[in-house]
């Protein structure tokens, strides 16, 4: 009996490591089932398409009327020409909503640019569907709005969190942290919770029922920052789009809830 060639007959697979998320890359992660992070960034790409001129609308530029009426045939031309090809490379350039192939389990990220606010976007998309009942996604679940990212050094993070702090703590607000990491472990939680502590001198931490909730999440070499009101976050089912669906429609018993748990990794 001859032996099997194992060199032919087949390509051996390839495994794609995936992108990183760049420092100072802001967007949306979004946690979905195994083996449907492609249906669930085309879902998320199509919510954020749909809605963000919308959500953020963009002052028009001049009109011709603003124009000089002694603006020559031949500078109108160039102007004309020169406005087409910078509004070419303006969208080749800056897309403002992209997917990012991270190549993870269970999660998706869509990068988006201004004028979008992911915190504000998934705010009130999940409020619409609060508030409707009707839900047009099959496959997203829990979005987790990033406003500032960086490098995972604890320097950067101090430096980040004090920018997406600025406007959100100015009464003595309270506060309590959503800590997410998934395939990191280069800050532990102890140090986050410190670092946030000494950052936010005279608010005070409260678990039950603070004034805003801290979204932290570290991704490979990357921590995403948002801050996001608690009452929002809490009567939207902590911004989870299947358990919004399930209360808002009286499907958040135990049959619902089995059906629609969050197959995600481990940190």
């Amino acid at each position: 009996m001859g032996k099997r060639n194992h060199s032919g007959g087949g390509q051996a697979k390839r495994f794609k490591s995936g992108v990183l998320v760049e420092p100072g890359q802001v967007g949306i992660y979004a946690s979905c089932n195994r083996h449907k992070e492609g249906a669930a960034a085309k879902e998320l790409k199509q919510l954020l398409n749909d809605r963000w001129k919308e959500y953020f609308p963009v002052e028009e530029e001049a009109t011709e009327e603003n124009v000089k009426e002694e603006e020559s045939v031949e500078d109108a031309i160039k102007r004309e020409i020169y406005e087409m090809n910078k509004q070419n490379q303006d969208a080749k350039n800056k897309e403002i909503v992209k997917e990012l192939s991270i190549n993870c389990d269970s999660l998706i990220f869509i990068k988006t640019r201004r004028p979008i606010v992911p915190s504000n976007f998934v705010t009130r998309v999940c409020r619409e569907l609060f508030e409707s009942g009707a839900k047009n996604t099959r496959f997203l679940q829990k979005l987790t709005p990033i406003d500032v990212s960086c490098n995972a050094t604890e320097t950067e993070f101090r430096k980040s969190a004090e920018k997406v702090f600025r406007g959100h703590f100015d009464n003595q607000e309270s506060y309590s942290m959503n800590l997410v990491k998934r395939n990191f472990s280069i800050i532990d939680r102890d140090t986050f919770a410190s670092i946030v502590a000494e950052l936010l001198p005279g608010h005070r931490l409260n678990y039950r029922a603070p004034d805003k909730m801290i979204n932290i999440f570290c991704f490979k070499n990357n921590i995403g920052m948002s801050v996001v009101n608690f009452d929002d976050y809490d009567k939207l089912c902590k911004f989870n789009l299947q358990q919004i669906f399930d209360r808002v429609n009286g499907l958040d018993g135990k049959e619902a809830t089995e059906g629609a748990k969050e197959k995600t990794g481990p940190e």
